[in-house]
């Protein structure tokens, strides 16, 4: 009987069907090096990427291999929790490169250390590169707030958004 090459030294099971171009024959032993699925063990798919791997595929990885507690490590509130990757450190499938904290804990986490801190930076540049704030398009002559979400100056102040604000844009 065959072992698996993979290490986990299971038997390879006997070919229930034949094949005679991959030398299987029903009843006889297989010809397989590995179980079904116990290749990837011992030998990476053209696909695998390593340390090269991307953001989603780590995090995928990890959620596999170090369930999350679901308390955060910051307040100790219990509920749905994030990965954070710790400051100074790169993306790995390392659990201890990471914090488990809650979306909150999350967001100001990464406002603090930076992540989203320049998200914000590219924001204020880019309020610096509109310019002064238009006026606001009912017609009232007051200037219009910074859009945040969508980083752009809004079309009207507020409150003045209206029908009847529309009617006196196109009369005017």
């Amino acid at each position: 009987m065959r072992l698996c090459q993979c290490g986990c030294g299971a038997p390879i099971p006997v070919a229930n069907f034949n094949r005679p171009k991959d030398g299987l024959v029903k009843g006889q032993q297989s010809p397989a090096r590995f179980m079904r699925g116990h290749h990837i063990r011992a030998q990476h798919p053209v696909w695998w990427k390593g340390d090269d791997a991307g953001y989603r595929a780590l995090h995928t990885y990890l959620q596999k291999h170090s369930p999350k507690t679901g308390v955060c490590e910051e307040c100790g509130a219990a509920g749905t929790t994030d990965y954070a990757l710790i400051k100074g450190r790169v993306y790995s499938r390392e659990r201890s490169d990471y914090r488990e904290l809650c979306r909150g804990c999350h967001m100001i986490y990464d406002q603090v250390v930076g992540m989203d801190g320049i998200r914000a930076r590219r924001a204020a540049e880019k309020q610096q590169q509109a310019g002064v704030a238009p006026s606001c398009r009912c017609g009232c002559g007051t200037g219009v707030q910074w859009h945040r979400k969508h980083s752009r100056w809004r079309s009207y102040s507020d409150g003045h958004y209206s029908g009847s604000a529309r009617l006196l844009r196109k009369a005017g």
